[in-house]
């Protein structure tokens, strides 16, 4: 067959299906095979392709009675329509030919779907596009505007006026929805600035900065600044705090829905220190840059005497501005500052679907003394329901191939034994934290031993730090704000969970966990620091470090208290959102001397004797030992056996009261009353009674 032969044969008609040629054919299919189609129960997918085909098969009524007819005329002609005269046999079609016809039909549908679905997806994103700039031009009129600058405050001058850095070089314009918390929003503020600081020549030495060393401040104009409480920035949304300062905003700014916050730090933060220049640094080393702030924020190798003093210096700063000229103002601010009456936001934003909620039942906790028991919890006892980030396992990986992105997940991180994760108790924030399985198989008792040794030490801690601070109130003697991670915390059981009813693909390895308050995590706060190392006390305190000295002093201080019976080592800790160092998961000592009972942590009764050694050789020069004179302290014994309302007495006194409180009240005045016997009596040279903590036979 020629090609002029071929050409003909395909502008003739055929039906897409059989394909018989009919020279009158008007649609895809002829009528045998529409009949056909129509009766059978499944159509293939090759015809429902062909345009029009599947509508031709849809509108045919084979109910008709001459359907069979058209079947029958349409079977006889099919065998003679196309046979070849002179009687030979019929002809059949090149196949080579209809599957160059069936590609030509397949590239006519495929351009008719590609146009279909182009049109439709551009549809769809037109549409999308809208949607979102809608959405986004709601939330730019909801939008609160943070304009913040940096502000640096002498240390050697605390009552003069602040400082503050050009704005032309540190100022930053932050969008923030009513609903964020002001914690969060301020830490970005913090991080930002911190980040435009390391890359600026002005700043070669500077440090960067973290919460307990700045305070925020509303700063609209030069003579319109004061403090803004940390109740306000921990229990507050953008949405409050603005509502607060609207009165003080001028109009402009109001309706601009626009605040200035200036961020204040010392000036020898920002710029470095004597000590910098001191020991040979200038600017043409500013590659060095890191290392001297890891030199003057590490307190557990040098002493941060640039950072204390600093610290020390702008708090009391903060101080004697709230009694100048803005005193009313500060004293407005102080009444405004309560808890707001909507609930209180979240120190780590997490949306409610991140959460899987589990049940579980406190362990009962038994106090006798300094000796802290747990039982299991009783059939009776009622279940609560904690909320614990499901994607913990996958926070879990990124964090053991060194992915910081692990902070957008409920894994809080992992130390040598145990490992942490995000959780929420009603309107409250914990640690979860079990043992670690990446150190191999631990047993479930195990895993609740471990638990309950690190909740006895931290209730002892509370218990030893409350009569620490008993003894320097009576002393007079200002101790820095510390505190055990011990309110609120608790040992629970998960409700054990059948495998078809298991909420989540990775669920914990463990029922026991220990709960915990959680610690805001970021790069706008301090990491945690150790304080005293595990075998020993570590390096010495520097004159200015009052933290570490007061922690060197609290170590002295237990080792005499419990007749060398039990002492916590191993000290680290960090500032929470209301600047309070929280002290978390220290290791003990005890005089226990059989290693079967003690946890893989107490060394027994030399190393008790090694801290207190070690700590005598810098006693003399420990400001805090000194004042509260612990080489001359001795303490009277109390039986426990017949102690226990004392003991009972002793978990339950304010350790916050005034000094006055330890004194004995003075006689009343009698006509014949000896001069010299009203007098008030010396305070007591001896210390506060000891209890839970019986001396050696």
């Amino acid at each position: 067959m020629n090609a002029p032969d071929i050409q003909a044969l395909f502008s003739m008609a055929f039906c897409q299906s059989c394909s018989t040629i009919y020279t009158l054919l008007q649609e895809p299919l002829c009528a045998k095979c529409v009949t056909d189609l129509a009766a059978s129960e499944d159509v293939p997918r090759s015809i429902l392709d062909i345009p029009g085909a599947f509508e031709q098969v849809q509108n045919h009524q084979s109910g008709e009675p001459i359907s069979a007819q058209v079947r029958d005329l349409a079977e006889h002609y099919k065998q003679t329509a196309s046979d070849v005269r002179l009687g030979n046999k019929p002809r059949v079609m090149n196949t080579n030919l209809q599957r160059t016809r069936n590609a030509q039909v397949a590239r006519s549908v495929g351009t008719t779907t590609i146009q279909s679905n182009t049109t439709a997806a551009i549809t769809a994103l037109t549409a999308t596009k809208a949607a979102a700039t809608v959405q986004a031009q709601r939330e730019k009129g909801k939008r609160i505007y943070v304009a913040f600058t940096l502000g640096t405050l002498d240390p050697q001058k605390p009552n003069k006026q602040m400082s503050m850095i050009p704005t032309t070089r540190l100022m930053y314009d932050l969008g923030a929805l009513p609903t964020e918390p002001v914690f969060k929003v301020f830490g970005e503020c913090l991080s930002q600035l911190n980040e435009r600081m390391r890359t600026d020549a002005t700043f070669p030495f500077c440090v960067d900065l973290t919460r307990e060393q700045v305070t925020f401040h509303s700063a609209e104009k030069a003579s319109n600044v004061f403090q803004i409480a940390d109740s306000r920035i921990v229990e507050s949304t953008m949405g409050q705090l603005f509502t607060y300062l609207e009165q003080f905003m001028s109009k402009t700014s109001v309706d601009a829905r626009r605040v200035e916050i200036r961020i204040v730090a010392s000036k020898d933060l920002v710029y470095g220190s004597e000590d910098h220049i001191e020991h040979g640094i200038g600017p043409g080393l500013k590659s060095s840059r890191r290392a001297v702030a890891s030199k003057v924020t590490n307190k557990s190798t040098t002493a941060s005497t640039a950072s204390m003093a600093s610290t020390a210096a702008l708090r009391t700063w903060t101080q004697t501005v709230a009694q100048s000229s803005r005193e009313t103002r500060f004293s407005l601010w102080s009444i405004g500052s309560r808890t707001p009456p909507i609930p209180v936001p979240f120190l780590r934003p997490m949306a409610p679907d991140q959460f899987t909620k589990l049940k579980f039942r406190r362990y009962k906790v038994c106090r006798t003394g300094s000796i802290i028991k747990f039982r299991l919890p009783e059939a009776d006892t009622p279940f609560e329901t904690i909320s614990v980030a499901a994607d913990w396992k996958r926070g879990s990986q990124l964090y053991q191939i060194g992915e910081k992105s692990f902070q957008t997940t409920g894994f809080l991180g992992r130390g040598a034994s145990k490992h942490g994760i995000y959780a929420r108790l009603g309107n409250k924030e914990y640690a979860l934290t079990q043992s670690s399985c990446e150190t191999g198989e631990i047993s479930d008792y195990s895993n609740l031993s471990m638990l309950t040794d690190e909740m006895q030490n931290l209730e002892r801690g509370s218990m030893l730090l409350a009569e620490f601070q008993k003894l320097a109130a009576e002393k007079r003697v200002k101790l820095p704000q510390m505190a055990f991670n011990s309110t609120g915390a608790f040992i629970g059981r998960f409700e054990p969970l059948v495998e078809a009813d298991a909420p989540f693909d990775d669920p914990l390895p463990f029922l026991d966990f220990l709960a915990t308050s959680y610690l805001p995590v970021g790069t706008a706060e301090a990491k945690i620091e150790k304080f005293t190392g595990g075998h020993d006390c570590g390096s010495p305190p520097g004159p200015n470090d009052t933290v570490l000295g007061a922690l060197h002093a609290f170590t002295h201080w237990m080792v005499l208290y419990t007749s060398q019976n039990f002492v916590l080592t191993d000290l680290q800790g960090m500032y929470d959102a209301r600047r309070v160092l929280t002290l978390l998961d220290p290791q003990s000592h005890s005089s226990e001397r059989d290693q079967e009972k003690r946890p893989f942590w107490d060394l027994g009764p030399n190393a008790v004797v090694n801290v207190l050694t070690h700590h005598l050789r810098d006693c003399d020069d420990n400001s805090f030992c000194n004042r509260l004179g612990l080489k001359s302290l001795d303490f009277t014994f109390i039986d426990d056996d017949n102690g226990s309302e004392s003991i009972r007495r002793s978990f339950e006194s304010d350790v916050t009261v005034s000094p006055r409180t330890y004194r004995p009240a003075k006689k009343a005045r009698t006509e014949h009353s000896d001069p010299e016997s009203e007098e008030e009596p010396p305070a007591p040279a001896r210390g506060p009674l000891r209890h839970g903590f019986p001396p050696e036979d």
